[in-house]
């Protein structure tokens, strides 16, 4: 496992196989997800938390985005400081 600190936007994404394990910033997430789904090397899996509305959106795109996306765990508003106003989900995001 590599940990690395800074902007994901400007990283350059691995040559090698990898998997996404993150709870994305929700102002951010559509951009970051993008990133990864356009790729050269798409990641194996994405293990992340969003918002539910944007699970919802994307949900109707999986043919389009070429992807599976499944909700692994709903996440209680409770478990984050802050509390966020919005509805959480842990998903995976598979390509197919």
């Amino acid at each position: 496992m590599e940990i690395l600190c800074g902007d994901f936007l400007d990283y350059k994404l691995p040559t090698d196989p990898y998997i996404i394990v993150s709870n994305l910033p929700y102002f951010l997430a559509r951009k970051i997800i993008l990133k990864l789904l356009k790729a050269q090397i798409r990641p194996r899996a994405m293990y992340i938390i969003i918002q539910n509305d944007f699970f919802q959106e994307m949900k109707k795109h999986t043919h389009h985005l070429g992807i599976s996306i499944r909700i692994i765990q709903t996440m209680r508003r409770v478990d984050f400081e802050p509390m966020p106003r919005v509805e959480s989900v842990f998903v995976e995001i598979l390509p197919n």
